[in-house]
């Protein structure tokens, strides 16, 4: 069995998850009771939690998640997986938090309002920097698309990975201009399609 092993950088990335409370600690006496924690697709809350549940709590669980995928994903298939794609992996969970927990306040002292704006923004960059990656990712059982018809083949994984690549790469350049213009609708659409139609093109070419 191997050993768990965290290194220096996995443990700075989860500490980044951390410096997400202090937006929430430098206004917490101006902030209200409770705050929200889930949007809808209008942007409006839809579910709230206690100020401190969401200042400090949450951050908290996202160190703790950092940590795990840290230690059973991002350190294994070392050679099967580009390094860059593995750390654009390793901070997407902390830029997250950061971002979302300083949106949240904001949003909360009603300084800024257009959350779905800037997640879907942030969305499509990752599209784009992941899906420039897919193609060169080979198969493995950590990254990508995982599928039975994609594990068992490398011709299907390879085919899959580069019609992903080229599809999330182009949907995120799509899906900029679109949070700009608050087209929020058509943004999830959008990404429910491009996530879909490389796993029906891997069952149609699967051996």
């Amino acid at each position: 069995m191997n050993k768990i092993r965290l290194t220096k950088t996995d443990i700075f990335t989860a500490a980044l998850c951390l410096t997400a409370v202090l937006p929430g600690i430098v206004f917490y006496s101006r902030l209200p009771a409770e705050m929200p924690v889930h949007f809808d697709i209008n942007d409006q809350p839809d579910r709230l939690a206690p100020k401190a549940v969401v200042i400090f709590l949450i951050p908290v669980l996202m160190c703790i998640l950092q940590l795990v995928c840290c230690a059973f994903a991002f350190g294994r298939e070392k050679d099967a997986v580009p390094g860059k794609l593995k750390a654009v992996c390793r901070i997407i969970i902390p830029v997250i938090t950061v971002v979302l927990e300083t949106l949240t306040v904001m949003f909360a002292m009603d300084m800024y309002k257009n959350i779905g704006t800037v997640i879907l923004c942030l969305l499509g960059l990752v599209l784009i920097i992941v899906g420039n990656y897919m193609p060169k990712t080979r198969r493995n059982s950590v990254f990508g698309i995982k599928l039975p018809s994609t594990l068992r083949s490398d011709r299907v994984w390879d085919s899959t990975h580069r019609l992903a690549g080229w599809l999330w790469t182009l949907t995120g350049i799509i899906i900029i201009p679109l949070a700009l213009s608050e087209l929020f609708i058509v943004s999830v659409i959008l990404i429910f399609i491009v996530v879909a139609v490389p796993v029906i093109y891997s069952l149609t070419i699967s051996d």
